[in-house]
């Protein structure tokens, strides 16, 4: 059974941002997997508030398809439209989708866990709802 967790963020909430990819690096940690972000779109990642938290070389490298170490975890980067949920991925980052990419992610069966974030607190409620999700709290780190 898949756990999922949520922060339901309201915009550029950069201590949620952390929060969530600290929960995806334990649990890929106890999962020995790698973090798969799933993000809306690659186009706009590089001017969003991941920049303040994934350098600038790691995240480039991301959006071309990449894959790179943080924090001791492999993680690579998709979007929505190429995200398949038939691969063997086990822990998953939704970040700043609405339904449609969370409906998507929900469609990956081999996955252990799902941690989103919501760019719009309504978008994420109804699916935290539906799954019993965890509700993270902030951390300051």
């Amino acid at each position: 059974m898949t756990e999922r967790y949520f922060i339901p963020a309201q915009g550029a909430d950069l201590q949620a941002l952390k929060t969530v990819l600290a929960t995806a690096i334990k649990l890929a940690e106890e999962n020995k997997s790698a973090i798969v972000l799933v993000v809306p779109a690659l186009k706009y990642i590089q001017g969003s508030i991941l920049n303040r938290v994934v350098n600038e070389t790691s995240l480039k490298g991301m959006v071309k398809g990449k894959t790179v170490r943080f924090h001791g975890v492999t993680m690579r980067m998709v979007s929505r439209q190429t995200f398949s949920p038939h691969r063997n991925d086990k822990v998953l980052l939704a970040l700043w989708g609405g339904e449609n990419l969370l409906h998507k992610v929900d469609e990956a069966k081999s996955a252990v866990a799902v941690v989103a974030i919501s760019w719009i607190k309504s978008d994420i409620e109804r699916w935290a709802l539906k799954h019993n999700a965890k509700e993270l709290t902030t951390l300051v780190i």
